[in-house]
This record gives structure tokens, sequence and C-alpha cells, in this order.
């Protein structure tokens, strides 16, 4: 269990080792990505008639270089959650992810 204050932010991402949250509009959601056989399934809260990019690094050193999920470029929001497939990313040492809103 963590507790998060935030005021004031908006199109922001939050993360620890275990969830990564999305602020939108004062929205907040949490999702935790769920190990599906050899896959990762990444499930969000949507923004309504929004389109969300799910990228993966490596790494969060200084240098960071986001790569789009296969399928995950460009998805559109209904309001509710969406649920993207990491194929194979599951044999992965590690993996870090954000979800965009894209215009």
């Amino acid at each position: 269990v963590f507790f998060l204050h935030v005021s004031n932010v908006v199109n922001a991402v939050v993360v620890t080792n275990r969830i990564g949250g999305l602020i939108v509009d004062d929205d907040f959601s949490v999702s935790l990505p769920v190990l599906a056989g050899q896959d990762v399934r990444i499930s969000f809260n949507s923004a309504s008639n929004r389109n969300h990019r799910v990228e993966w690094t490596w790494s969060l050193a200084t240098r960071i270089e986001w790569t789009p999920v296969p399928g995950g470029e460009s998805v559109l929001g209904s309001g509710g959650p969406l649920e993207v497939l990491d194929a194979g990313a599951a044999g992965e040492e590690q993996r870090f992810y954000r979800i965009l809103i894209i215009p």
C-alpha cells in the first residue's frame, strides 16, 4: 500500500517497481502489468475519444529510449478500461511501461 498526494498535475506518469499510474485531468488510475503465459498484459483506464500509446523501456537511467508496444501504438479510449498485450515480454528480465495520451 502506498499513498500519493498530488496537486495541479495533468498528464503526469507515476511509477514504482510494481505499479504505474496515469494522471489525466485530475483522474488517477493505477494499472498493474500481469503475466499471461509468455506475454505481459497492461490494463489501464482510458480517456474517452483520446488516443493512447503504450510504450516500454529497459531502464529508467538518464537517457531513456521508449519503444511503442506492438498493437499499442494508437489505441482509442472508450472512457473505460483498455488492455494491451506485450507479446513475449514475460521472458524479459525487466521492462518499464508508460501510457501516453497522444494527439
